[in-house]
């Protein structure tokens, strides 16, 4: 019995001192940077599509009708949408192998007696703010210091940013003057 016990309890040490060939597989921030890169991929295979579809609008664009002046604005913002998509990509591929390698650093680094804890949670915390802060539309107001934008509606003035038409109802409320009180 006792036999069985010292076996049993060499075993349980041998067990525990194994590292983990993939330690990246337990990090969440890079995990959400791989989340991040498949999306970047996506959108860069859909802006290449879109890219190859006004190519051959603009071809296909009547000369001296105006079209061919409108495709070839449509075809350059396109073009212009897909370089910075490509960069992001680029750049959450190399996000991803750099975490890959600090992991694999920060996981040796804890298997030593006097290393530091990992995952580390204050390392995914810092993260975590970080990236709402990124994520989150901030502004500046004199009274308040820092405050959530808001977007302008200003009449004629989208919401959806620079190029995007203004709905139906802000163009009927441009073009007709105010009515009239008695």
């Amino acid at each position: 019995m006792t036999k069985y016990l010292m076996i049993l309890s060499l075993l349980l040490c041998f067990s525990c001192s194994k590292k983990d060939p993939h330690p990246e597989s337990k990090d969440e921030i890079y995990s959400d940077l791989l989340a991040e890169q498949d999306i970047m991929t996506k959108s860069v295979d859909a802006a290449e599509k879109e890219l190859v579809n006004m190519e051959k609008a603009l071809k296909g664009a009547v000369p001296q009708t105006g079209q061919l002046k409108q495709m070839e604005i449509k075809f350059f913002e396109s073009k212009n949408i897909f370089e910075k998509l490509k960069q992001q990509k680029q750049y959450f591929d190399i996000k991803v192998e750099e975490r890959k390698q600090e992991v694999g650093l920060r996981y040796e680094e804890s298997l030593t007696k006097s290393g530091r804890k990992w995952p580390d949670p204050k390392e995914i915390e810092i993260y975590k703010q970080r990236l709402k802060m990124y994520r989150d539309k901030i502004a500046w107001d004199k009274n308040k210091g820092i405050v959530k934008a808001k977007p302008k509606t200003a009449v004629g003035a989208p919401v959806g940013g620079h190029g995007a038409a203004p709905s139906a109802a802000e163009h009927r409320a441009a073009a007709e003057p105010p009515p009239e009180h008695n």
